[in-house]
Order: structure tokens, then C-alpha cells, then sequence
């Protein structure tokens, strides 16, 4: 097992896992790599601050210079974001989840930035501004009795900006079947 508890990485890809004597099986899952905090840079026009081959990565706190950590969060991550972020579609929330804007945009050239679905929690903290095309945050929650739910908590000085909707609460169908 690796962990990275602090320090700064940087480099095209600043962390990056991978597996080129293609090990199978119990080799790779004996590979865990575990980002606890630490700064995480692209530089020399890189895309992507981090990237597992294999999956093995978990990251529960850290600055990344760009959204790829998300890949890789774990239930009640924290990330904060060290330069603007351009995505192509929509940051999926399905668990706890808190993004530090740190006075840094988040911009989707797609419909939507940010969709917080059943299970979700999301907190935006920090300044800076998340755009869409459509729509810049999505909730979806069914309209059951299970107890799932979404969450989203936005900071006092985040603002959420799309053409037609900034924020947005769909509610599913109820699909809870009832007597035999």
C-alpha cells in the first residue's frame, strides 16, 4: 500500500498508476494507493492530475489542478480545486462529496456541470462560479419511501449560472409497488 499524506506532485500527469507488465489477479489487488492530502498538478500542457490504469486509487482529500480526483473520491472526500476546470458532461454525485472552489470555475461545455442523484451530498464551498449550457446543478430524487435522498449545500459565495436554469430539482416517478 502507498499513501500520500502531503507534498506537491507535479507533471504531466502528476499521479499515475498503472500496470505495463500487465499482472493479473492477486498481483494487482495487492497494488492500493491511498491520497490522504498533497497538491496535484498538470504541467507541460498535461489533462489530467491524476489517473489509475487499474483502479487502485482512493482519494479522500487533496488540491488537484483539475477534476480527474473525482474518478477516484471516496465517501466524504474533500477536493479543492487549484485552477479553473473546463468538463464535457455532467460530475455524477452519488455519495458525500465536498468541492473547494477556491476562487476557480467550473464550466461544462455540456448541458449540465453538476447532477446530484439519489444518495448524493454535495457541498460547494469556497468562491467561484459552475456553468452549463442548460443547467449548472441537477438534483434527481425518486419519490419513494426508501429514504434516499440528494443533497446539495451551496456556499455563500458560489455562484451557479446557466441559460435556463442555474439549479434544478427533477423528482422521479414513485415506481414503489404496493400489495401483491
Amino acid at each position: 500500500d502507498v499513501t500520500i499524506n502531503d507534498g506537491t506532485i507535479s507533471g504531466y500527469t502528476a499521479l499515475h498508476e498503472s500496470n505495463p507488465q500487465k499482472n493479473e489477479g492477486n498481483f494487482v489487488d495487492l497494488v492500493n494507493i491511498n491520497v490522504k492530502g498533497g497538491t496535484f498538478n498538470t504541467i507541460n500542457n498535461g489533462k489530467v492530475a491524476v489517473n489509475s490504469d487499474s483502479n487502485r486509487l482512493s482519494i479522500t482529500n487533496g488540491t488537484f489542478s483539475d477534476l480527474s480526483a473525482l474518478n477516484y473520491v471516496v465517501d466524504g472526500a474533500k477536493i479543492k480545486l487549484s485552477n479553473d476546470a473546463t468538463i464535457s458532461s455532467a460530475i455524477r454525485v452519488d455519495k458525500k462529496l465536498t468541492i473547494d472552489l477556491n476562487s476557480n470555475d467550473i464550466t461544462c461545455s455540456g448541458n449540465y456541470a453538476l447532477s446530484v442523484v439519489e444518495g448524493g451530498n454535495l457541498t460547494l464551498e469556497g468562491s467561484g462560479n459552475v456553468s452549463a449550457q442548460y443547467c449548472a446543478l441537477a438534483l434527481t430524487e425518486s419519490a419513494t419511501d426508501d429514504g434516499s435522498k440528494c443533497v446539495a449545500n451551496i456556499g455563500e459565495n458560489v455562484t451557479l449560472s446557466a441559460p435556463n436554469y442555474g439549479a434544478i430539482i427533477w423528482q422521479k416517478k414513485n415506481t414503489k409497488k404496493t400489495g401483491t
